[in-house]
């Protein structure tokens, strides 16, 4: 729940604020595992560690003050995408993004990129949010709680922490040092810090580790969005986009046939794969195909080599085309 924080007043003073839970489970609060927030009506922002379920077993609630009576709105996890770099070891680039299988109606929350970074100098004071627990102590309850927190410097929390364990250019601290009693704790995971920005939140890191939870020398560690913003986060937003190229294409001689075969883009462009295209050369046969399909196979005159063109297709348009040759001998 956030330790030293208090009950929010509702769910719409923080709107961008989203529950992940178990989606076997019928009541969010037994559920919920994490946070995380809502950066476009069909996108979740979350802590990479948090994802250790497939898509298929998470749903997103949003619009919840009281995980045991509100109702909100819940929606499918439909893809979990981690960034690249996460490395569990270390928690560095601790962030996910979910794609939802149907918008939320609650209002998004502004991602800090590149350009933002001063707007938050150490000693600003910063908000936190979430259902995790209440005292380190496993003390838990079903509404959310919000607390403030002073931003400490890159500096002082690589002293707290030791050497290595802060990463100055993708983690960012904040808490009450020498002092404590205020922070985020397990449950919280995956949910924001924010900053005000000209009368505006703003999400400058998403809960990610810590030592106990509100102790004086060790204050709580975000990942801190900004550095991710373009390479990673801003790809997800709408609008949406047409899909990556299809992944590992190849075509080879089979008896009797060519073989043609994919894997599905790493990013769809933010709407679900329809299906596939695949176009052979010379000739300009063209093959449209769902989206589960993975290979195809196809007789080719012999003698030659043909070109193939795979591209994957959503409600956007086609990505563009990863190419093949394969040359099918003389009988």
């Amino acid at each position: 729940e956030i330790v030293g924080g208090v009950p929010v007043g509702s769910a719409g003073d923080f709107p961008y604020q989203v529950a992940l839970v178990l989606r076997t489970v019928a009541s969010p609060a037994d559920g919920q595992f994490c946070g995380g927030t809502l950066i476009s009506p069909d996108t979740v922002l979350t802590a990479a560690h948090c994802m250790f379920l497939p898509a298929s077993a998470i749903d997103v609630v949003s619009g919840v003050r009281d995980l045991a009576v509100d109702p909100g709105q819940r929606a499918h996890v439909r893809q979990v995408r981690l960034h690249p770099g996460y490395d569990a070891s270390t928690n560095e680039a601790d962030l996910a993004i979910l794609q939802l299988a149907s918008p939320l109606a609650a209002t998004p929350i502004e991602v800090a990129a590149p350009a933002q970074a001063g707007v938050w100098p150490p000693g600003t004071t910063a908000t936190i949010t979430g259902w995790g627990d209440l005292t380190g102590n496993a003390s838990f309850s079903s509404i959310m709680h919000v607390a403030q927190v002073p931003l400490v410097s890159d500096a002082d929390c690589a002293d707290a922490y030791g050497p290595g364990a802060i990463v100055a250019e993708s983690m960012l601290c904040a808490g009450q040092l020498g002092v404590g009693g205020v922070d985020t704790c397990q449950g919280d995971s995956g949910g924001p810090i924010v900053v005000d920005n000209g009368g505006s939140p703003l999400q400058i890191g998403i809960t990610s580790f810590g030592f106990g939870c509100g102790l004086p020398d060790f204050p709580g560690v975000y990942t801190q969005v900004d550095g991710f913003f373009e390479p990673f986060i801003k790809r997800f937003l709408d609008p949406d986009d047409p899909p990556d190229r299809v992944r590992r294409p190849s075509a080879r001689v089979v008896p009797g046939a060519v073989r043609i075969q994919w894997r599905p883009p790493f990013f769809d462009g933010g709407t679900p794969i329809t299906g596939y295209k695949v176009r052979i050369l010379p000739g300009g046969r063209v093959f449209e195909l769902g989206p589960r399909a993975r290979s195809l196979d196809v007789v080719l005159a012999p003698g030659r080599t043909h070109t193939v063109k795979l591209r994957a297709r959503n409600a956007v348009g086609l990505s563009v085309p990863k190419t093949r040759f394969v040359t099918v001998p003389r009988r």
